[in-house]
């Protein structure tokens, strides 16, 4: 089985990368791979992506795709220094501005 575990920089959890078919996830078609997983343990939270790499960049970051885990960031003033409403985005969170209308 193609599983691997690191712990999140951005959050500290843990997220798995695995293949899609060694998982019995959906792994898209010829147009749309999706043959890689990236699952927050914290939050069982899941995105695809077309191959291992681009998965193992998105692990270190999931406040970019686990949405609990964007909460966590936007809420730790730490982390998250969100000018939403200068800049129109928060860097750090990547929270969507239409949450603050």
């Amino acid at each position: 089985m193609k599983t691997y575990r690191q712990k999140a920089r951005q959050t500290g959890h843990m997220v798995m990368i695995i293949s899609a078919v060694d998982a019995g996830l959906d792994a898209g078609d010829k147009n749309n791979p999706t043959r890689w997983y990236t699952i927050c343990e914290q939050h069982n939270e899941a995105t695809g992506h077309p191959n291992c790499d681009i998965a193992r960049e998105w692990a270190s970051e999931p406040a970019g795709w686990c949405e609990a885990c964007r909460d966590e960031v936007h809420a730790d003033a730490d982390i998250c220094t969100c000018e939403i409403a200068f800049t129109g985005h928060c860097d750090a969170c990547r929270r969507d501005p239409a949450v603050f209308a």
